[in-house]
């Protein structure tokens, strides 16, 4: 089942499950035509957690619509005052 961890090349991982990401099995991907660029040897207590990584690379929030519209708003307000100044002082 789902509780043995042999590392992320285990066909008896399930979705979902927490995991340890180590040198052995980069290594693997390596071996297995990956031509990942790290050195295992100088790198050989390498351990990271699959839940780590995926928050290492996680996106950034993304502003909501209202955020969005506000700012965009206010740069049609502010162009529109900079056009408007510019026509006053031209007369």
């Amino acid at each position: 089942g789902c509780t043995v961890q042999l590392g992320i090349m285990d066909p008896t991982e399930c979705y979902g499950q927490a995991d340890y990401v180590t040198a052995l099995d980069l290594g693997a991907f390596d071996a297995i035509g990956w031509n990942l660029n790290f050195d295992i040897m100088n790198h050989a207590d390498y351990h990271k957690t699959t839940a780590s990584i995926y928050t290492d690379y996680l996106a950034h929030a993304v502003p909501e619509p209202a955020s969005w519209t506000l700012m965009l708003s206010g740069f049609g307000l502010t162009g529109g005052m900079m056009r408007r100044r510019r026509i006053l002082f031209a007369r």
